[in-house]
This record gives structure tokens, C-alpha cells and sequence, in this order.
């Protein structure tokens, strides 16, 4: 515990990791007041939902239709006698906003049905069924597999439900978009930052010598620095997701914290996940603090072969930002694109854009989601890098 606190000490004691914090806190500030609405709008926004909004009920529906028909000849009113701008009713345009939710949420559970109906015949094979004969040995498995994996989905999907609760949603939508908007660049820059200096810094200053031939061995010193890296990545992670969490739920509320993420159906629609925002929301983070902490595990193993704190940090940079270097630069040879995009995938580990889809990997013929597949690549990369780094420092000569 002694050696991990001295390491956590060396870590937060770099001055820079707190500029590159309040500058990125800063920004993102700036986006938020930027962007956010009228507080008087908001208000009316959040009282409507808190009135009409809730569980989805007849009741509601018939009252939703009311409400749109009112609102539509309100701006049908206002087109004929030319007035400019939107509507001046705060109230009615509040109110329409929960009446368009509820008739969408209506939209998204007729679409479910047909997306349930679809999925079916895709796992019980009905489409096709007179070419199976012809079709080769490679063709049969994939169809196989297609099967398995529309079953997959349609078990997964079925647990989910669709919509029928109705929230004030920008709140939550910005608060879990936000590490895959801009959030994931913040804690893997600071990341990066943090760590590029874990062992360039005592290689430079000839400190390592005196460490590794300590009582503690070099073993338990490299043990201690990646516990350490790791409470930091937690760190950084809850403390950028804090920032958003709070100036999003005191403007917009945490109204619907309890009800299931598939009813924030804006973003949400097609959610694999069954269960309530705000466990979720945790998931999110948890996976975002493990692809963090395995960036960090690759910026200490850069930084174990290197005196310099600048090239591991050049280095994670380019492995981290890779992938969208090689989409902007659009590389003719598809499977070269395919391999990098498959193999650094720091960026995809703490962004989590396809988290929450139905997508699935062919493990072997079974189907495997997308956030079960993602999980098992961090732990393996998690402990391939601690490995390695282990590796390293116990070839290396000290001078």
C-alpha cells in the first residue's frame, strides 16, 4: 500500500495533469452555456413533462393527439398572418413537445412489433428455405450462423420492451453521450498525459537503478505503478463524467433516473441494454475506466523502453487517434484498414459509440454481443499489457 500511495503521489504531483484538466473542463463549460436554452423554457419544459409525462397510458395518447392538433393550428394560424420566430406560447410549445414524445413512443412500439416479427422468421430460417439445398458447405454455416444470431437478438430485443415511459430527455441524453461525444478524448488525453513519464522519468533521472535493486523488487514497484495508473484512470474518468452529470441535472433534472434506458428513444431506440438509466449510465463509466486504464497499460509499457516522457506520450497519441486517421486518410488496401481498426482500438475501448447496439461477433459460431465481445478484448489486452510491461522491466538492464 506504501509503494502504490508513493506512486499515486508521482503521478498527481505533475503540475500539467491539472492544466490539461481545467483547460478541457473549460471547453467543454463553454460548449454547455453555448448551447443550452432559455432557463424559462426549461422550466417549462420540465414542468410539462412532470405533469403529462410518466407511464404511457390511453389516457395520454388521446390527450396527445389533442394537444398536436392544437399546436399544429397555432402555427398554421401564425403562417397566415406572417409573424416571424416561433411560437410565443412557452406552455403550448412545452406541452407539444411531451404530446410529439408520447405519439413517437407509439411510432417506436410499432416498429418494435414489426422488428420482432422480422426477427422471428430470420431465427426459426423461413427466408430461403427452398435454396437450402443448393447452398455450399461455407454458405450452410453462415446461414447457421445468421440464425443463431437473429436469435440472439430477438431474446435480447424481447427483454428490452420499447418505450412506455415518458421523460424530459436532454438531461440524460447529454449525460450519456457525453464520453462518446467529446468526453473520451478529455480522459485519454489526460491519460496519456498522466502516464507518459511512469518510467521514462526515473530512467532519465538514473533513479531506476536505486528502485529495482530495492528490497521491494522490481516485481511489487511495477505491481504498484499499475495499480496506481489505475486509480488515476478512475479518477479522471468520474471526474470529467461529475462535471457533466452536475450542470446537466441542474439544469435539465434527473427526472426518469429509474425507468429503462430504451425510453430515452431518441438515442436509445435500438438498446441492447434492459434495465434503468442510471445503471447504465454506471456500465458506461465502469467500461470507460477500463479503457482508460488499459490505454494507460500501453502508454507504461511505451514508456518502460524509452529515457523520454515525450515520445510515449507522441506514440499513444497516434495509436489512440489511428483510427480516424486511417478513415480521413481512406488507405486503398481494405484489409490493412480492417487489421488497424481491429487491432488499436484504445479510441473504441473508451468512446463505447456501439455499447449499447445488437451488434454481434462470431466467437467460434456462437454469438457474441457486442458488449460482452468488447469486455473480453479489454480484460485480455488488460493483462497481455501488465504482462508485457512486467516483461520488460525484468529484462532490462539497469546502468
Amino acid at each position: 500500500m506504501r509503494l502504490i500511495k508513493l506512486e499515486l503521489y508521482k503521478i498527481f504531483s505533475q503540475k500539467v495533469i491539472y492544466i490539461a484538466f481545467i483547460v478541457f473542463a473549460s471547453l467543454y463549460g463553454m460548449h454547455f452555456f453555448g448551447d443550452i436554452k432559455q432557463e424559462r423554457d426549461i422550466k417549462a419544459m420540465r414542468a410539462a413533462y412532470e405533469q403529462y409525462g410518466g407511464d404511457l397510458t390511453e389516457e395520454k395518447m388521446v390527450w396527445a393527439n389533442q394537444v398536436w392538433e392544437v399546436y399544429l393550428q397555432e402555427v398554421e394560424r401564425a403562417k397566415k398572418e406572417e409573424k416571424k420566430g416561433p411560437l410565443s406560447d412557452s406552455q403550448l410549445i412545452a406541452q407539444s413537445q411531451v404530446a410529439m414524445d408520447i405519439r413517437n413512443a407509439l411510432e417506436q412500439k410499432a416498429n418494435y412489433l414489426q422488428q420482432m416479427q422480422w426477427l422471428e422468421e430470420q431465427s426459426q430460417g423461413k427466408s430461403g428455405q427452398g435454396m437450402h439445398e443448393q447452398e455450399t458447405h461455407g454458405q450452410s454455416d453462415n446461414s447457421e450462423y445468421s440464425r443463431k444470431a437473429a436469435l440472439t437478438e430477438l431474446h435480447a430485443k424481447a427483454a428490452v420492451g420499447y418505450p412506455n415511459y415518458i421523460l424530459y430527455q436532454p438531461g440524460w441524453n447529454h449525460i450519456l453521450r457525453f464520453m462518446n461525444e467529446i468526453g473520451y478524448f478529455f480522459a485519454a488525453a489526460l491519460t496519456i498525459v498522466g502516464l507518459s513519464g511512469t518510467f521514462s522519468r526515473e530512467y532519465a533521472s538514473h533513479m531506476d537503478h536505486l528502485l529495482f535493486s530495492s528490497r521491494h523488487g522490481r516485481r511489487k514497484m511495477v505491481l504498484s505503478k499499475i495499480a496506481a495508473a489505475a486509480i488515476y484512470c478512475v479518477v479522471i474518468v468520474l471526474a470529467y463524467s461529475c462535471i457533466a452529470f452536475v450542470l446537466n441535472a441542474y439544469y435539465y433534472g434527473l427526472g426518469g433516473w429509474n425507468a429503462n434506458v430504451v425510453n430515452l428513444y431518441n438515442l436509445f431506440a435500438g438498446t441492447s441494454f434492459n434495465g434503468p438509466i442510471w445503471l447504465f449510465y454506471l456500465r458506461q463509466l465502469s467500461y470507460a475506466i477500463l479503457g482508460c486504464t488499459a490505454l494507460g497499460l500501453f502508454v507504461m509499457l511505451v514508456s518502460s523502453w524509452t529515457r523520454s516522457s515525450i515520445i510515449p506520450a507522441f506514440i499513444s497519441g497516434i495509436v489512440f487517434m489511428l483510427p480516424i486517421v486511417v478513415i480521413f486518410v481512406q488507405i486503398p488496401s481494405e484489409l490493412l484498414t480492417i487489421l488497424i481498426l481491429q487491432v488499436f482500438r484504445y479510441m473504441e475501448f473508451i468512446q463505447l459509440e456501439s455499447l449499447n447496439t445488437f451488434m454481434t461477433y462470431n466467437f467460434f459460431g456462437i454469438p457474441l454481443l457486442y458488449e460482452h465481445a468488447l469486455l473480453y478484448i479489454m480484460l485480455v489486452l488488460l493483462c497481455l499489457s501488465a504482462w508485457l510491461i512486467l516483461f520488460s522491466i525484468r529484462r532490462r538492464q539497469v546502468t
